[in-house]
């Protein structure tokens, strides 16, 4: 049985496109969250975490889909190092 790939090359192509648009539009809206949460004049240290964890899942979400991007289209990126500070929530989730 062949894949998708071979079958219906354009199919994927335009899966992978939408994809990518998918996660670049969360990871948007996790930063515009971010942002209006920091224009508060008071953010408690559970709200400052939380605009952390935002920003980092919008990162985690662009970096995820350009390596998928990279791999499929058959190039290599490199990958950006994350402070430990920031490469894992408390809880164990990222």
């Amino acid at each position: 049985m062949q894949n998708l790939e071979t079958r219906h090359p354009e199919a994927t192509e335009a899966s992978l496109e939408f994809e990518l648009a998918y996660q670049s539009r969360v990871a948007m809206d996790r930063i515009r969250f971010a942002i209006k949460q920091t224009e508060c004049e008071e953010l408690s240290p559970a709200m400052l975490r939380e605009v952390g964890f935002q920003l980092l899942d919008a990162l985690e979400r662009l970096g995820t889909a350009e390596r998928h991007f990279q791999g499929r289209s058959g190039h290599t990126s490199t990958d950006l190092e994350l402070p430990s500070c920031l490469s894992a929530a408390p809880n164990g989730s990222r």
